[in-house]
């Protein structure tokens, strides 16, 4: 896996569960692709849903590239006395054991990890071995929400406590650490399918995909770096979430993401069909990726276009490429190839075996540079067919195609469940 990616892209931990997701900057999400307030509607005309499929049907046919394109497809606090300083506890067999029923802790651990515990063990984290290579100071400290350093994004719930974790050093671990929340109280106040972790970075807020134990009572996510993080529910219902039935789990995930939004007219319109430029912004924000401008030279990408430092991150992470040398084609419909290209690239799917199309009528119709993307898609039940044995590879997709694409690869890797 690239490493740009490595460390948004975190396997989740063997749970039960309920539904987490996938990403998202809120400061960025200013276009009818999230529908935030002040968006224009999605262009587009509607699709309607094949009955028994387990995808929408896109409405026409995408611009494909032309020939030969890979398509676009610091140093730890003591405590201030609310929890107790804890003395240095460093072990290169055992992990540390770092712990208190206070609302802060402090200590030291090294290459064997650390188990930390926290405000009577409602706040856990687990830090395996190898993930430093010398001995590090953490401190974590429970956090109210009135004290978060900025609001929350629209329409979500705070759930409960928030975290605050101060790493010395490097911040970034070699192996990723599991936070847990063990709330039922709280979690039971907030819709599970809709549950998210966010981290607080630069005055906004990034999706953490969450893994729920309803049972249990916990909501858990891995992290390769800490900040200050807090669960949250997305409360907005939309009028027409339903239109598109089949894809009702798959919007909830998104929604609770955070990398996808309804409109100001209290709609989602998931038949809507999708854009290049809008499927950049969705896939970088549901991956977690800070954003950075663009550096790439397209005649049709303006230095003041909404989506600019999405693109920007999406082509310095080689997920998407233009359309020929100095177009990007930002307004055309996105197709279902490119979306599975796309997905291919995100997530590293590989292909285990060759698709020789006999399973789908105009499979035969796959451009040739989607080939690869679309087997491998296809192959880890990203992307699939229709009733009638047909791929549609050419044809438009819509909201609901994309979130659905998006959340399946999201789950393969344990980001999220979607049960």
């Amino acid at each position: 896996m690239k490493k740009s990616l490595k460390k948004h892209l975190i396997m989740g931990i063997a749970t039960t569960t309920i539904l987490g997701a996938a990403v998202a900057n809120a400061n960025s999400l200013n276009s009818f692709v999230t529908g935030t307030v002040g968006s224009s509607e999605s262009p587009g005309s509607s699709a309607s849903q094949a009955p028994g499929t387990s995808e929408a049907p896109g409405a026409s046919t995408s611009q494909a590239p032309g020939p030969g394109q890979s398509e676009a497809p610091g140093t730890s606090k003591p405590s201030d006395g609310i929890g107790g300083y804890f003395p240095p506890v460093v072990s290169t067999t055992s992990p540390a054991k770092i712990s208190s029923d206070g609302a802060t802790v402090t200590g030291t651990f090294g290459a064997a990890g650390a188990e930390i515990t926290l405000a009577g063990g409602k706040i856990s984290i687990k830090i395996p071995a190898g993930a430093v290579a010398s001995d590090r100071t953490i401190t974590v400290t429970s956090v109210k929400a009135e004290d978060l350093k900025t609001k929350l994004p629209n329409s979500f719930v705070f759930g409960g406590l928030a975290i605050s974790v101060e790493l010395s050093g490097e911040d970034l671990l070699l192996q990723p650490a599991t936070v847990t929340l063990n709330d039922a109280e709280a979690i039971k106040k907030l819709d599970p399918k809709r549950l998210s972790y966010f981290k607080e970075e630069n005055g906004s807020w990034l999706f953490r995909g969450v893994i729920v134990d309803a049972e249990k009572g916990t909501a858990s996510f891995n992290t390769n770096s800490f900040s200050t993080y807090a669960l949250l529910s997305n409360g907005k219902v939309f009028s027409d979430e339903q239109s598109a039935k089949w894809a009702a789990d798959y919007i909830s995930v998104a929604l609770g993401g955070n990398f996808i939004n309804g409109y100001v007219d209290g709609t989602f319109k998931p038949n809507n069909t999708i854009t290049r430029s809008e499927f950049v912004q969705v896939i970088v924000g549901a991956l977690g990726l800070s954003e950075k401008a663009s550096t790439a030279t397209f005649a049709d990408v303006p230095a003041t276009a909404w989506y600019n430092k999405a693109l920007g991150t999406a082509i310095e992470n080689k997920l998407v490429q233009g359309v020929a040398a100095n177009k990007f084609a930002p307004e055309a419909k996105i197709s279902r190839e490119e979306v599975a290209t796309i997905l291919g690239r995100a997530f590293e799917l590989k292909a285990t075996q060759t698709t020789t199309g006999s399973e789908f009528k105009d499979f035969a119709k796959t451009h040739e540079w989607a080939v690869k993307g679309v087997n491998a898609a296809l192959q880890a039940g990203v992307i699939s067919g229709y009733q009638d044995k047909t791929l549609k590879p050419q044809n438009s997709i819509s909201r609901a195609e994309a979130v659905t694409m998006i959340v399946r690869a999201l789950d393969n890797i344990g980001k999220v469940s979607v049960k």
